[in-house]
């Protein structure tokens, strides 16, 4: 079972206005994603407005692309609330809501009131949540008693509009984490951090080969879940650097089973390489994968081969070192606060 081949675009607070999101989607994009935090967690006198808020402004300026979340933070927001936000999101938009959600470790969430929380904790939240979300998502009302959230006589109507419920992207990297996706995410979600080319690709390599893992110890086919790569916009793996970044990207990846390849809005000098990619590499790349994908429940034919055969990752381990560049978060101690100080991204769980 394989997927066609995705290009979306993870859109700043500071974009707000839904015409960004209409001239995103009119340009071929497949998928629009913000991210949803409080406010940012490095510089925070920058302008960051709600993330649903601003989803909700989007799914009316837009008809085909479709719209999501990556992520919303289960260690804080109430798994409960936010199937009810996701219900109404998923009807605002006529079905075409992706609901992104993962646990890592940002300074906003002192903000919700979280001052500490252990590694362990939060995996059991993005996991509890997660079952949460799907009980309610897919019109299960029965009454409800976990370890962080308990709900009675609950309802839902009208449902979602897409069937069973929405797909649920979870952001996960660590052992933990990965487990928790392969248990329940339609669509894992990783980022490539601001490493160089090779050490992004040995680092993927072996999360893929551990969520593949994890898929069989869960009982399900590890490509039955789609994968999601977020592009960082600095380091080897920056679609905007030329012309044809994000084709090398797509043919690097998509041997380990990447098809949904995210970046962030290139910055103004970049606009002769966006026209690039919306003119010529998204038709080719709708056209190798057939009608330009919406839905991800359906399962076509194994992602495209664009090119020859990629060189092999050069290991299937973490190395300290990768780790140090790959994943440049603060790493959460049991007892620690929400983050050492840091140019972090997120806990690594």
């Amino acid at each position: 079972m394989g997927f066609p081949i995705r290009v979306g675009i993870s859109i700043a607070p500071q974009d707000a206005p839904p015409s960004k999101a209409a001239e995103i989607e009119s340009r071929g994009f497949d998928l629009l994603v913000v991210a949803d935090h409080l406010f940012h967690y490095r510089e925070p006198e920058q302008p960051y407005l709600d993330a649903w808020m601003r989803l909700a402004a989007y799914s009316q300026s837009t008809t085909r692309i479709r719209i999501g979340t990556l992520v919303s933070n289960l260690s804080w927001r109430d798994p409960v609330l936010l199937a009810k936000a996701a219900i109404a999101l998923d009807h605002l938009s006529g079905g075409r809501l992706e609901l992104g959600v993962g646990c890592g470790a940002y300074a906003d969430q002192a903000m919700a009131g979280i001052s500490q929380m252990t590694a362990s904790e939060r995996v059991r939240r993005l996991a509890e949540g997660l079952e949460v979300l799907d009980r309610l998502l897919c019109g299960n009302t029965k009454s409800f008693a976990g370890e962080f959230t308990s709900y009675e006589h609950a309802a839902t109507a009208p449902g979602c509009v897409q069937r069973p419920r929405p797909p649920l992207v979870v952001a996960a990297s660590g052992d933990r984490a990965l487990a928790v996706a392969a248990q329940w995410a339609d669509t894992w979600n990783c980022f490539t951090g601001d490493g160089d080319l090779p050490s992004s690709l040995a680092a993927l390599t072996a999360r893929a080969r551990l969520l593949s893992r994890s898929c069989e110890a869960a009982g399900r086919d590890p490509e039955a879940v789609r994968r999601s790569l977020l592009l960082w916009h600095t380091g080897g793996c920056n679609p905007w650097a030329h012309k044809g970044a994000l084709l090398e990207i797509v043919e690097r990846f998509s041997d380990l089973g990447f098809t949904d390849f995210i970046a962030f809005s290139p910055k103004e000098d970049r606009g002769d390489v966006l026209d690039h990619v919306t003119s010529e590499l998204l038709p080719a790349l709708h056209a190798v994968g057939g009608d330009t994908p919406q839905a991800t429940q359906s399962r076509p034919s194994q992602p495209p081969r664009l090119r020859g055969k990629p060189e092999p990752a050069a290991d299937d381990g973490l190395t300290e070192d990768v780790r140090k560049k790959l994943f440049v978060a603060p790493i959460v101690e049991p007892g620690d606060p929400i983050g050492r100080p840091g140019p972090g991204t997120g806990a690594i769980y």
